[in-house]
């Protein structure tokens, strides 16, 4: 036991803090990754919102026929603010079928100069949209309900997907209540702000599923979903054995509470486990809650069943409610970005 203790001793001198679930794409994401993504949002159970435009026909001056959206032009073809009056719904050769742009200067065409914005009744936790006109004028910026901004893209290609996830679970301050299109300047003469088509919005949270691999030896992992592991129901024991029992030679959770360990191991009766713990002072360890991390000492390399829930995360005021000392918590992380 004296060599078990100094293996996790090392282990957590080591940095070993985190246990994360593999990646999950948040923030500001691009190309067909992220349109994919999206198309996954939409298809899935969080039934997300898709708007393609092509029911309306061109020349519509669209402003709030769709429900829970603002479409408002509100930037000039000289970059200065006006209005804010409605978009167009556009035919021209850019859109797939229909599209949007800014509504056109006086006496002028929708020719893609005038910048234009999408209001959500409600902030959003993901939302995205094809951009199309010209690579490295067309601008495209996400902004949370305080104004805020939250992210900002110019096209690398001359049709783009652009979105962004909130990476956060706050919709006053992590979530999406405008996207603003706008242009930088052509040579210095005109502003390339573009059409706009494919617009994807919603706020159900995604549900995730992690299957934890494990290797011969001490395995750190952590429980990044919202759930509750129960440890008997999952690693068996023998009273009530279960496909892991042969498998699993113990688990073990740091309680910061109680300054002691907290163990359970599968190859013990119920018994067996609270009389050990209580000759060792440690805890008899039964769940794992959000957030936590833990050690499983396995025999084989093999999986655990897969884990479903919503993802955790740690905040300030659960951070605040941690007891002092050493605490071993886990957090599902975000890559950044969706590259093309």
């Amino acid at each position: 036991m004296t060599r078990i203790l100094r293996i996790l001793s090392l282990a957590i001198l080591a940095g070993w803090w985190a246990a994360v679930l593999p990646q999950a794409w948040a923030g500001l994401v691009l190309g067909p990754a992220a349109r994919t993504q999206f198309e996954g949002f939409r298809d899935g159970p969080t039934a997300d919102t898709f708007i393609d435009f092509n029911s309306f026909a061109a020349g519509t001056a669209l402003s709030t026929q769709v429900s829970g959206v603002t479409f408002q032009s509100n930037i000039n073809t000289a970059g200065n603010p006006f209005g804010p009056i409605n978009v167009v719904v556009s035919s021209a050769g850019q859109c797939t079928i229909r599209c949007i742009v800014g509504t056109p200067f006086t006496s002028g065409s929708d020719d893609g100069r005038v910048g234009y914005q999408i209001l959500f009744t409600t902030p959003q936790r993901r939302a995205g949209l094809l951009r199309n006109w010209l690579a490295q004028y067309s601008l495209t910026r996400f902004y949370n309900a305080s104004g805020a901004l939250l992210a900002e893209h110019i096209n690398t290609v001359n049709a783009e997907f652009v979105g962004y996830i909130a990476d956060g679970t706050d919709p006053s301050t992590d979530w999406v209540a405008r996207i603003q299109m706008d242009g930088l300047m052509n040579d210095g003469i005109t502003r390339q702000v573009g059409y706009s088509d494919d617009l994807f919005f919603g706020s159900a949270q995604a549900g995730s599923t992690f299957t934890p691999a494990l290797e011969p030896g001490f395995n750190l992992i952590g429980n990044s979903l919202d759930i509750t592991l129960d440890l008997p129901a999952l690693f068996g024991n023998q009273d009530a054995p279960t496909a892991l029992t042969p498998d699993i030679v113990s688990i073990w959770k740091w309680s910061a509470a109680a300054g002691r360990w907290a163990f359970y191991s599968p190859t013990l009766t119920v018994a067996g486990n609270a009389a050990y713990a209580a000759s060792q002072n440690y805890e008899v360890l039964a769940t794992i809650n959000a957030g936590e991390g833990y050690w499983v000492n396995s025999i084989p390399q093999r999986t655990l069943p897969a884990q479903t829930g919503t993802e955790f995360a740690w905040n300030g005021t659960s951070f605040g409610a941690l007891p002092s000392g050493f605490n071993l918590t886990t957090h599902s992380r975000r890559a950044s970005s969706i590259s093309r």
